[in-house]
């Protein structure tokens, strides 16, 4: 199957043969509490009080799979990477959970089965063919279903902040964020666009870093020698203000079907 996304270099957790070593390295990357919010604020979106059926596409390991199954839910794992599938293999089944798990030799698009969410997380901006994926993935979407899609935004405080001091700094590379494999930046105007022409209900949106506390924390530590800071915690308090949503640096649009 011919990849739809740039690979990531030899040091990433998915190219690691040893699925145990892949998964430890992968899960340490959530004890970062940027990680961490990213994930609770896709979890507090999600009802949990009934059983709903949901695919973690482009999941990974399954971390978010994970933790949805444990509210309860029919969970299933989409992912282009046989290493990933390999490692969340035995993430499952070390934790004991029983998640469904689509692999990429057997095409993404050839079952007829639908959703009731589909989470794309930090995944779109990776993705070659953006807007023929959320068009395949808003398909498998059943009435009333709503699919999430979270990434980088560029129309945020830390893009204004961070963005103009990489160009200062390197103003002959292009920057497109905190990950070498992504394409693209978006903000709430293009993600909206993306759904043009597909029957949809509401759209609404989420953020978090909108106050960018990792940059504070750089720059104490750097000045006056400060660990980490509680600085975050401003953050989850603007989380809450919906408006703000549009302006954090991790955004999620959140598109409902009719």
């Amino acid at each position: 199957m011919k990849k739809n996304y740039i690979d990531y270099d030899q040091k990433h957790w998915s190219k690691i043969k040893n699925p145990e070593e892949a998964l430890n390295k992968y899960l340490n990357n959530y004890k970062d509490i940027y990680n961490r919010i990213n994930i609770d604020k896709i979890l507090g979106i999600i009802p949990n009080n009934k059983k709903l059926k949901i695919l973690d596409y482009g999941g990974g390991i399954g971390f978010l799979a994970a933790e949805l199954k444990k509210l309860g839910h029919d969970v299933t794992l989409a992912d282009q990477s046989k290493e990933a599938i390999n490692t969340a293999e035995f993430f499952f089944k070390k934790e004991k959970l029983d998640i469904k798990i689509l692999k990429a030799e057997k095409g993404y698009f050839s079952w007829d089965e639908k959703f009731d969410i589909i989470v794309a997380k930090d995944l779109i901006e990776h993705v070659i063919e953006d807007k023929k994926m959320f068009r395949d993935l808003f398909k498998r979407l059943n009435k009333n279903g709503k699919i999430l899609v979270t990434t980088q935004n560029s129309k945020s405080l830390n893009y204004l902040i961070e963005g103009t001091y990489r160009k200062i700094k390197n103003p002959n590379i292009k920057w497109l964020g905190w990950d070498r494999t992504h394409l693209r930046f978006y903000t709430p105007k293009t993600l909206i666009s993306l759904s043009e022409g597909l029957s949809v209900k509401k759209i609404k949106f989420r953020g978090s870093y909108i106050f960018p506390y990792k940059l504070i924390d750089i720059a104490l530590n750097k000045l006056f020698g400060i660990n980490k800071t509680k600085a975050y915690m401003i953050d989850i308090f603007l989380m809450k203000i919906n408006f703000l949503g549009r302006f954090g640096w991790n955004i999620m649009m959140i598109c409902q079907k009719n």
